[in-house]
């Protein structure tokens, strides 16, 4: 071999090693960008996740409480007496005062508690010009067995419109004071054209 081929020969691999070396840094670099956009991104998607995570546990978190005040309002209202105001008791009796007067039976059953709101719709009647008659034990029936829950306002088979309406008004006004009241119902066997019964504390 001459020297000028060994000359062109050495050129030649010079060449090509020059090729593959700038091919394998080629090769590195776009490799080492992959890489780290691959890792940007798994820290983004990490990142997202843990703050979704951190979200879904703020929100059953704030819930949580949520729920526990509103059990523990429950537990408070199951312990107290079931109570009308004077100031509530008044304006129960104005807003009826429109429909005075009204044949009006109140009657209880139940305990002492039961007896001391019906002491209090009583009075409240009374001052709103319906007229009820004295309390009386309320004889049970087949739709609250065996004993009554809450407040129940019937009215009587020869009942007419004013009268089907002043029974709604009682009933929104007993409502609108945080009383559980049921009705109006039809009491075939009532004496009066509105029944009002007072039973335990639902």
């Amino acid at each position: 071999m001459s020297l000028q081929s060994s000359s062109e020969f050495w050129d030649g691999i010079t060449f090509w090693l020059a090729v593959v070396g700038t091919a394998l840094l080629f090769v590195s670099v776009v490799t080492g960008i992959a890489a780290r956009r691959f890792a940007r991104s798994w820290s983004e998607e990490k990142s997202e996740q843990s703050q979704r995570d951190k979200r879904t546990h703020e929100q059953s978190l704030a819930e949580a409480h949520k729920e526990t005040a509103r059990l523990k309002l429950e537990l408070e209202r199951l312990k107290t007496p079931r109570n009308l105001s004077p100031e509530q008791q008044k304006r129960i009796g104005d807003s009826l005062r429109p429909f005075a007067p009204q044949s009006t039976e109140v009657v209880y059953q139940g305990d002492d508690e039961a007896r001391r709101l019906w002491n209090q719709v009583r009075d409240v009647l009374r001052y709103a010009g319906w007229g009820p008659h004295e309390p009386r034990l309320l004889v049970t029936t087949n739709r609250d067995p065996p004993f009554l829950q809450g407040v129940l306002v019937e009215v009587g088979p020869f009942a007419q419109n004013i009268e089907r309406d002043a029974a709604n008004a009682l009933i929104d006004a007993l409502r609108k004071e945080g009383l559980i009241v049921k009705g109006p119902f039809a009491a075939p066997n009532a004496s009066t054209r509105i029944r009002v019964s007072v039973g335990n504390k639902p």
